[in-house]
């Protein structure tokens, strides 16, 4: 059987766009990064040389991330292992273990004290 191709629907299940990324930890908030298009094992490593293993470094801290597989590369493994970076393994739909949801519920109690009004 051949398949035509009016019959397929092409999907990518993780695709090209732009997606904001940060970092936070109980003394400080990294900037607000924009990353533009898919992020392989070779672009995660950047940044976290750019922007993680020195804050590591200097604050002595533990790194979490979740079991993403650009994440757990072989690459990604020898980095962290290299800059003795310690690692506290996340697994991405564990709430109780992911800190961003937490932040998200602080931010939206502060939100809802505020007499705010929509820009409608």
């Amino acid at each position: 059987m051949k398949l035509l191709p009016d019959h397929i629907q092409q999907i990518v299940k993780h695709p090209s766009e732009e997606i904001l990324g940060f970092f936070f930890t109980t003394y400080d908030t990294g900037n607000l990064v924009s990353l533009k298009g898919m992020i392989s094992s070779v672009k995660y490593i950047e940044i976290l040389c750019s922007r993680i293993v020195q804050f590591m470094i200097t604050f002595d801290g533990t790194f979490q991330q979740d079991l993403a597989l650009r994440h757990n590369s072989i690459s990604v493994q020898i980095f962290v292992q290299g800059n003795k970076m310690k690692v506290l393994v996340c697994p991405g739909n564990s709430l109780d273990l992911n800190p961003i949801k937490n932040l998200w519920r602080i931010l939206k109690n502060l939100l809802a004290k505020m007499n705010g009004t929509t820009t409608e």
